[in-house]
C-alpha cells in the first residue's frame, strides 16, 4: 500500500512537471512574439560615448590601444520635438506629464515616455563592464589587439496615443551592437615592420609644416593600427562600407594593418546619401602605409591616406571597376569627377565635415576612370 502511494505521489509530480514545460514553452512564445511585435518610433535611438567622444548611428565602432581604460555613456535619444507642459490636449487626448516624463509628438501620434532608459546592461563574451551610474559603465580595453563585440540593451516603456482611440502601454527592449577594436600600438612596429606586414616609418614634422599649418593633430602620429584579417575584412563598420574597403588590395597579404577615421566614414555616407542608393560609392585607395605611400603609389609626404583620413573614390553601380556618366552628357570624363566633386562640396556644407577635395583625370592618374580624393583634413584644400 505504501508503495502504491509513494508511486502515486511520483506519478503526479512528473505530471505536474510536464503542465510546468508546457506552460514555459506557451509563456516564451508568448514573450517574443510581444517583443517582435513591440518596437519604439524610427525616431528614437540609442546614443553612446566613449570617452566623452560619440560613436555614430552609422559608424558603430570605436578603437582604442590594449589596456586601455573606457568610459562608456548610454543614453535613449529621439529627434522628435518636446511638448513640454505638464498640461496639454493634443488632437482630443487629455495629456499628463510630470518629472523625468517626456512628451512626444509625430504625425497624428502622441508619444508618452517614461524615464526614457529605464534600465541599461551591456553584454560581451570578452570583455568584464563595472556600472558607475545608471548609464554609465567603465572597462578595460583588452590586453591583445583584436576585434571585441558589444551588445547593448535598454529598457524602457512608452504610452501611445490618438485622437479617439484608448492609450496603450508597452515595455519596450531596444538593442544596438557596437564594435570595439583594440590597436596593435605603433611602438610595436619593428624596422618597419608590424607582424611581417610594411608599416614603414611616419615623417618627423619639420619646422616649416609646423610653423606654416595652424591644424597639429592632421599631421600627428597615429596611436595604432586596426589588424584586418579574413575573419573580420567582411565586417561592416557604416551602412555601406566593409573593413576590407580600406585597406590595400593585395590579396596574398594577411594580415593587414589599417588606421580609419570615423570621421572620413560619415563623409564617405554622407556622399553616398545625396548620390542615392542607385550610384555606388566605391574607394579605390583608402589607407595606406607609410611604406606603401612611398614606394607603390608615390604620395605625397605628409598625405591623408597614411592618417586614416582620406580615400579615392568612384562611382561604379554595374560593377566594371570605372567611374558611371554621372552627369549623363554621355562619354566618361573628368566631368564626371566634377560632379562628383560637387556632392562632396554639398556635404561639407551641411555637415561641417571640412578637409581636402581633388579631383583627377583617368587619362593621367588612374585606369579606372576619373576619381576625386576626398578627405577630413579639418582646413579646407582643393586641387
Amino acid at each position: 500500500m505504501l508503495l502504491k502511494q509513494i508511486m502515486h505521489f511520483i506519478f503526479s509530480l512528473m505530471k505536474f512537471r510536464i503542465y510546468f514545460f508546457f506552460f514555459l514553452i506557451l509563456f516564451s512564445c508568448a514573450i517574443r512574439k510581444s517583443f517582435r511585435e513591440v518596437g519604439l518610433p524610427q525616431h528614437f535611438y540609442i546614443k553612446v560615448s566613449a570617452n566623452c567622444d560619440s560613436i555614430p548611428q552609422s559608424v558603430p565602432f570605436f578603437t582604442a590601444l590594449p589596456n586601455e581604460d573606457i568610459l562608456l555613456q548610454i543614453d535613449l535619444k529621439t529627434d522628435l520635438p518636446v511638448l513640454a507642459s505638464t498640461y496639454r490636449k493634443v488632437k482630443g487626448a487629455d495629456l499628463h506629464s510630470h518629472n523625468r516624463h517626456h512628451l512626444y509628438f509625430t504625425g497624428n501620434n502622441v508619444y508618452y515616455i517614461g524615464e526614457l532608459a529605464e534600465e541599461i546592461s551591456l553584454k560581451s563574451r570578452d570583455i568584464t563592464f563595472k556600472k558607475i551610474s545608471s548609464n554609465k559603465f567603465s572597462l578595460r580595453a583588452p590586453k591583445n589587439p583584436g576585434t571585441y563585440f558589444i551588445t547593448i540593451y535598454v529598457k524602457t516603456r512608452w504610452e501611445k496615443g490618438e485622437k479617439d482611440t484608448p492609450w496603450s502601454v508597452k515595455t519596450v527592449y531596444l538593442k544596438r551592437n557596437i564594435i570595439l577594436f583594440v590597436l596593435y600600438p605603433l611602438d610595436w612596429v619593428k624596422n618597419g615592420l608590424l607582424n611581417g606586414y610594411p608599416i614603414g616609418n611616419y615623417p618627423e614634422m619639420d619646422t616649416a609644416r609646423f610653423f606654416f599649418r595652424i591644424h597639429r593633430l592632421d599631421y600627428k602620429n597615429p596611436p595604432g593600427f586596426i589588424e584586418v584579417t579574413k575573419a573580420n575584412e567582411g565586417l561592416y563598420i557604416s551602412k555601406h562600407f566593409k573593413l576590407k574597403d580600406f585597406t590595400t588590395h593585395r590579396p596574398d597579404i594577411y594580415p593587414k594593418y589599417l588606421i580609419l577615421s570615423p570621421k572620413l566614414l560619415l563623409k564617405l555616407e554622407h556622399i553616398q546619401n545625396l548620390l542615392g542608393e542607385e550610384h555606388r560609392v566605391k574607394i579605390m585607395s583608402g589607407f595606406r602605409t607609410p611604406w606603401y605611400n612611398y614606394n607603390v603609389s608615390g604620395g605625397a609626404r605628409y598625405s591623408q591616406h597614411m592618417y586614416g583620413k582620406a580615400a579615392d573614390i568612384y562611382v561604379d553601380s554595374n560593377d566594371d571597376w570605372i567611374m558611371d556618366d554621372l552627369n549623363e552628357d554621355g562619354k566618361i570624363d573628368v566631368q564626371d569627377a566634377v560632379y562628383l566633386a560637387s556632392i562632396a562640396e554639398k556635404v561639407e556644407e551641411i555637415t561641417g565635415l571640412v578637409g581636402g577635395i581633388g579631383i583627377y583625370d583617368w587619362k593621367k592618374d588612374s585606369t579606372r576612370g576619373p576619381f576625386v580624393h576626398v578627405d577630413v583634413r579639418e582646413f579646407r584644400a582643393r586641387w
